[in-house]
């Protein structure tokens, strides 16, 4: 973002859209890999359970920050353009006070205003107003580079890697067990219904439970009545292991069981 800022500075009142372009590319190719990676960057810090609060303090500073960047940096492109404007005026020969005056008229957009306040003078406003108006575009975008520097610094700083999470449950496996019903869901069996998706396999004493995207859940289910906190996937093809009591993704099994 920063980089696609420093390529439209200096822009001059006869710049076409031509000068903006690629700045304006590189800024958007900026802003597209910084929100994901904002995005992940926050629900990786957490667990599962915590995903939802992640999303939702990511998002809300994210239009926290736009709205504090859209007032702080509207106020520093009016201030530098009634300051710019108001010099260049005065050199073109109009007094001071009105100078002053027709600047803050037109930084507030009210430029038929701001030609008037001028009276004989009108003429000087719209080159003046041009010129201001670049320089003080020019001047926010070295303040929002600042902005983006000074960021990357903090976050350079303060972000830590995080330890390695390990699950402490492995050890309670004394080996394979067989599973309880090989062809399906036992509980969904025994409810005369075939409507899991996927099938876990519970490692502590072989409950065959179909997954979180099924209707009944029995998979999780089981893990709340039974505590027993490890599933494998008892899908063919797959081979890793979940730990429901730390949230994790523990390892690929040794041998898959069907």
């Amino acid at each position: 973002c920063g980089a696609g800022l420093a390529l439209m500075l200096d822009l001059q009142p006869d710049s076409g859209w031509l000068r903006l372009l690629p700045g304006l590319v590189v800024f958007g190719i900026g802003g597209g890999l910084v929100n994901p990676t904002m995005t992940v960057a926050a629900l990786g810090t957490v667990d599962a359970a915590h995903s939802g609060m992640a999303s939702g303090v990511n998002n809300t500073a994210r239009q926290l920050g736009i709205a504090a960047g859209i007032a702080g940096l509207g106020a520093v492109f009016e201030a530098r353009l009634t300051g710019t404007l108001g010099a260049h005026l005065v050199t073109g020969g109009v007094p001071g006070p009105g100078a002053t005056a027709a600047a803050q008229l037109a930084a507030s957009g009210d430029l038929a205003a701001a030609g008037r306040a001028l009276g004989p003078a009108s003429a000087a406003l719209t080159p003046a107003y041009t010129t201001s108006f670049g320089q003080a575009l020019t001047a926010v975008f070295l303040a929002a580079i600042a902005i983006i520097v000074v960021g990357a610094l903090v976050a350079v700083v303060l972000i830590r890697t995080p330890p390695p999470v390990t699950c402490g449950h492995l050890d309670a496996i004394a080996g394979e067990v067989a599973p309880t019903t090989p062809d399906g869901c036992e509980d969904c069996l025994r409810e005369h219904t075939t409507a899991w998706v996927h099938l876990r396999k519970c490692l502590h004493c072989g409950h065959v439970g179909c997954c979180d995207d099924s209707p009944h859940r029995h998979a999780t289910q089981h893990w709340h009545t039974s505590s027993h906190p490890l599933v494998r996937s008892f899908q063919a093809g797959e081979d890793w292991i979940w730990c429901y009591a730390d949230q994790l993704l523990v390892r690929p099994s040794s041998k898959a069981t069907r």
